[in-house]
């Protein structure tokens, strides 16, 4: 079964990806003519839109081996659609991994992307997630409660937010950086912002409320 569709999602993207090598591609695979191309290499997530729908006949899961890598394909679903079947998950342990992530979620239904987000940098895990389903009655079933065990440590699950999906691009990092090049003169003692407090701040927006304004206090107290 095909799917006529203007936008294709590749998943599981080699760091080494780039829009030319991705348009080269798919041009080459006779999808026509590629109209843009967005790359998320924090989340080895692709989309590619093509000019004329009509001529994108997209089978859903079909493989394609680029840059010695083995990737995914599939038709991208309206946005509309996807904020019903995707889910933040926050406040898990770093050391979880994609598979035991994946693996808890997908009891609640099948899976058709899940991700734990991580420093770009360090590559360490960053202590949030995203999940989205096929279906929009597993989410549902999912946030019926909102928080969850997973490795015996309690997360927050919720709907997902514009918001949400925008600050793991590095909002927090940004802010931070002004704040450090407006209040940090050079050899001044008073703000040090070492790594640790930028991984404090961060874990205070994706923690739950009554634990947010615990660390909020002991960032400012670090501070002062």
């Amino acid at each position: 079964m095909e799917f006529t569709n203007s936008k294709l999602v590749i998943n599981r993207i080699s760091t080494e990806m780039d829009e030319r090598i991705l348009r080269r591609h798919f041009n080459a695979y006779g999808y026509g003519e590629v109209k843009h191309v967005i790359v998320y290499f924090n989340k080895a997530i692709a989309f590619v839109t093509f000019v004329d729908p009509s001529k994108t006949q997209i089978t859903p899961q079909q493989q394609y081996i680029i840059l010695g890598r083995k990737v995914e394909t599939r038709p991208a679903k309206p946005k509309v659609e996807i904020g019903k079947r995707k889910i933040f998950v926050g406040g898990f342990p770093r050391s979880i991994t994609n598979e035991e992530f994946k693996g808890y979620f997908e009891k609640f239904g099948s899976i058709v992307d899940a991700v734990v987000i991580h420093d770009k940098k360090t590559k360490r895990s960053r202590g949030f997630g995203f999940v989205t389903y096929e279906a929009k009655e597993s989410a549902n079933l999912v946030l019926r409660t909102h928080f969850h065990l997973l490795n015996n440590k309690r997360v927050e699950v919720k709907k997902v937010t514009p918001r949400q999906e925008m600050v793991p691009t590095g909002f927090l990092i940004i802010t931070i950086h002004i704040i450090k090049h407006i209040f940090t003169p050079s050899g001044c003692p008073f703000l040090d912002f070492t790594e640790p407090h930028l991984e404090i701040f961060a874990e205070i927006v994706y923690k739950p409320e009554q634990q947010r304004k615990a660390d909020m206090k002991r960032f400012v107290n670090l501070l002062s």
